[in-house]
C-alpha cells in the first residue's frame, strides 16, 4: 500500500493533469473543462464510470484520453467501453438536484426552483468511437499512431505524461470526438467504462494538479452520483450546505451557487458537499440508466467546485468512496424568499412636536421641490420591502469556468498486471 501511495504521488507531481481525462486538440494543446458529471455504479464484482464533460470552446476535433488500471487484454479481462444516453444523466439531475422553496417568515410563498448544475447539456445519443490501449500497445506506439491517424498530434508534453501513466501501470481509453461527423457545432461527450473490481475493494478516485490556465469565469463544477447497496460518501470531509446562506435573488433565481462556492472556498480540494442521499424508488424511467443499475437501491449525490489555483497547489488528494452510515438527506429546502413584505424597516416617520411655533410669515422652502410650507412641517417618507425567509435542513447550480482534467474515473491504487 505504501508503494502505491508513493507512485501515485509521483504521478500527481507531473505538470500534466490526467484524471477524468485530458482533451487534446489537433495541434497538441489541451482543452480546459468547464464542468463534468459522473455516475459511479458499484456492482458486486465490477465498477462502472459514466462521465459527461463540458469543455471550453468549439474545437472540431478532440481526442479524449482517459486513464484506468491496466489490463493487458482489456476485452478478455472484462473491460467494456461504450456510452449511455444523456437522458440517464438528466433523470438523475431531476431526481437529486436541490429543490429550493421560498418562504417569508417561515411561511411558503410559492417561489420554487431546482438548483441545476447547468441549464443544458449538449449531449448525443450516438456512441463515440473509443478504444482501449493497454500498456504493451502504448509502448509499441499504437496510441500515438491512433491519434495521428485521427489528425491529433501527441507532442512531447503529452507523451511525457503518457509515459508517466505507463510507469504507474495505467492504460488509456482514447475517445474520438469529431463534431463534423456528428453533424453538430459542439457536443458534451459521454463515455462509459466498466471493469472488474472484486467485492470489498475500495473505489478510489484522485484529484490532480493541472498546468492549464483557468478562465476567469470561475471554478470547475463536478457532480458525482454513486449507485449501490449503501449511501456513499467521500473519505475526505463530506458535508451539507448551510441553507441559511441561501436565498432567492429574484422570483425564480437563487444565490445557491454563490453560497456553495463560499462554503467550499476555505478547503477547496479537501471537502465535498452532499446534496442528496436516498433510496431508488422503483426503477428508472431511462432504459439506459435502469440497465446499468445492477440492483442498486441507494443514490448519493456529491458536489465539488475546484478553482485552478487550488488544484495546482494540490500535491495529492485521493478520496475513497465508501459506505455512509448516516441517515437519508432530502433534496428539498426552505430558503429565504425574495422581497418578502415587512423585511425592510419602515422608512415612514412622524416628526415629533417639539413645541416650537413657526412664524407663519417665514415659510419653509423644500430645496428639492420648491414647495412652500407655511407650517414648517416635514413630509413622512414611505419605505419598501426586502428579502427574507428561513432556511431548512434537508439538499445543483450553474457551473463556473474551465479547466483541464481532474477527477480520475477510478485510479485503483494497486498493481493490476505486469507488463508483457
Amino acid at each position: 500500500m505504501m508503494r502505491s501511495l508513493i507512485t501515485l504521488s509521483a504521478l500527481l507531481a507531473t505538470s500534466q493533469a490526467w484524471a477524468l481525462g485530458t482533451f487534446i486538440a489537433p495541434d497538441g494543446s489541451t482543452v480546459p473543462m468547464n464542468a463534468a458529471r459522473t455516475i459511479i455504479v458499484r456492482g458486486p464484482d465490477s465498477v462502472q464510470f459514466v462521465t459527461q464533460v463540458n469543455y471550453a470552446g468549439n474545437p472540431a476535433k478532440l481526442l479524449w484520453m482517459i486513464p484506468l488500471p491496466n489490463f493487458n487484454m482489456p476485452a478478455d479481462d472484462g473491460v467494456l467501453v461504450g456510452t449511455l444516453p444523456q437522458g440517464a444523466f438528466d433523470e438523475l439531475e431531476g431526481l437529486t438536484a436541490p429543490r429550493l422553496e421560498g418562504a417569508c417568515d417561515g411561511a411558503p410563498n410559492g417561489m420554487a426552483t431546482d438548483a441545476l448544475q447547468r441549464d443544458a447539456w449538449a449531449g448525443t445519443n450516438m456512441p463515440l468511437p473509443a478504444r482501449a490501449f493497454p500498456i504493451p500497445e502504448i509502448e509499441m506506439g499504437r496510441l500515438a499512431q491512433h491519434a495521428s491517424e485521427f489528425g491529433v498530434m501527441i507532442d512531447e508534453t503529452a507523451q511525457a505524461a503518457i509515459d508517466g501513466m505507463v510507469d504507474q501501470n495505467f492504460m488509456v481509453v482514447a475517445v474520438r470526438i469529431d463534431t463534423a461527423a456528428l453533424g453538430v457545432n459542439r457536443v458534451d461527450p459521454i463515455v462509459s467504462i466498466r471493469y472488474p473490481l472484486a467485492a470489498g475493494e475500495q473505489v478510489r478516485t484522485a484529484i490532480f494538479p493541472t498546468n492549464t490556465v483557468v478562465p476567469a469565469a470561475g471554478p470547475v463544477d463536478f457532480v458525482w452520483w454513486t449507485l449501490g447497496a449503501q449511501r456513499m460518501r467521500s473519505s475526505l470531509p463530506t458535508e451539507e450546505l448551510d441553507f441559511t446562506t441561501v436565498e432567492f435573488v429574484t422570483n425564480a433565481e437563487s444565490n445557491y451557487t454563490e453560497a456553495l462556492d463560499a462554503a467550499l472556498a476555505p478547503r477547496q480540494t479537501q471537502v465535498f458537499i452532499r446534496e442528496f442521499a436516498g433510496g431508488v424508488d422503483g426503477g428508472f424511467a431511462d432504459a439506459g440508466l435502469e440497465g446499468i443499475r445492477q440492483g442498486a437501491t441507494q443514490i448519493t449525490r456529491l458536489r465539488a467546485r475546484f478553482t485552478g489555483p487550488a488544484l495546482r497547489a494540490t500535491r495529492m488528494a485521493t478520496p475513497t468512496l465508501r459506505d455512509d452510515g448516516t441517515t437519508a438527506y432530502d433534496r428539498t429546502h426552505s430558503v429565504a424568499g425574495f422581497m418578502c413584505p415587512g423585511d425592510a424597516p419602515d422608512m415612514g416617520a412622524v416628526v415629533a412636536d417639539v413645541g416650537v411655533t413657526p412664524d407663519p410669515d417665514l415659510g419653509m422652502v423644500e430645496p428639492d421641490t420648491g414647495i412652500v410650507r407655511p407650517d414648517g412641517g416635514v413630509d413622512a417618507a414611505a419605505g419598501g420591502g426586502g428579502g427574507g425567509g428561513g432556511g431548512c435542513h434537508a439538499s445543483p447550480g450553474a457551473p463556473g469556468g474551465a479547466l483541464l482534467a481532474l477527477l480520475a474515473p477510478a485510479l485503483l491504487l494497486r498493481r493490476r498486471r505486469s507488463r508483457q
